[in-house]
Parts: C-alpha cells; structure tokens; sequence
C-alpha cells in the first residue's frame, strides 16, 4: 500500500499494523520510514534474530540517502557525526587494464548537455580513453585529493 493511499484509507479496514521480518539496514530503515510517514496511526513491529550477528557486506551509501534523512527530519551535521560516517565517493578499480591503470566508478549522477547524457557525447567523441575522467567531476576530485565536502 502506497503512502498516498494508506493516508488516505481511514475505513475499518485500514491498515494499523505492520510487521517487518528482519532487521538490518533495510529492516531498521523500513520502520523508521513507516514510523516517520505514518507516525501513531500504524503500529510498527521489527522483528530479528538475535542469532544472526552482523553481516559485513560492504554496503556503499549514495548520495541520494539524504532525502531520506531530511523525511525523517535528521539533519546531516547530527547523524554524520553519531554515526562515524564518511562520504564515499566512489570506487577505484586497481590493475583495470594493465597493472597500474586504475578506474573510478564514480557516485555522483551523470551530467546531460543540450539533453544528452554525457554518455551519448563520450561514445562519438571521447576525449580520452578514461570514461569516469571525461565524464564524472568524482574522479578528478580524486585524483586531486580534494572533495566536495568538508
């Protein structure tokens, strides 16, 4: 049931339960989403295994986690910090294509010109044979040893 529509549903059939199996970061991320958007309208109930210790899968965050955070209205300079956070910026792929040649896979969404993907303008006329450098602003970020957050 969409936001929208459970908002919008005040019948006796309305929704005014929700369990959630697993905990996790979807788990955890899923209440607090359905607490934040439902508030004491829907019960929430998470539940996990004690059993099952942490799973250390080398989860990456985008950027786009922001818009999250604001819904629940947390501000970034709070949870950052709480939380022993950094900014990813993107992956760097070592020995790409011979030893020594790297490449990035930046986070970061691609750029258009004139209502074309930056994709689109690469493919006819690459400037180099480096994607993520003609392309993407992470990768010369990088490579500079800057960022673009303090």
């Amino acid at each position: 049931m969409t936001h929208a529509r459970a908002s919008e549903h005040h019948g006796a059939d309305a929704v005014r339960n929700v369990v959630i199996v697993g905990g996790g970061t979807a788990g955890w991320m899923t209440a607090a989403y359905l607490t934040a958007a439902f508030g004491d309208r829907v019960g929430i109930t998470l539940v996990e295994s004690a059993d099952v210790g942490t799973i250390g899968v080398g989860e990456a965050t985008f950027s786009d986690i922001r818009h999250f955070f604001e819904f629940l209205g947390l501000a970034e300079q709070d949870w950052m910090p709480a939380c022993n956070a950094t900014y990813k910026l993107a992956v760097r792929f070592e020995d790409w294509r011979e030893p020594g040649h790297h490449f990035y896979h930046p986070f970061e969404q691609l750029r258009s010109v004139k209502g074309f993907p930056l994709t689109d303008w690469w493919l006819r006329r690459p400037t180099s044979e480096r994607f993520d450098l003609d392309c993407f602003v992470m990768a010369s970020l990088i490579d500079a040893g800057r960022s673009p957050r303090h």
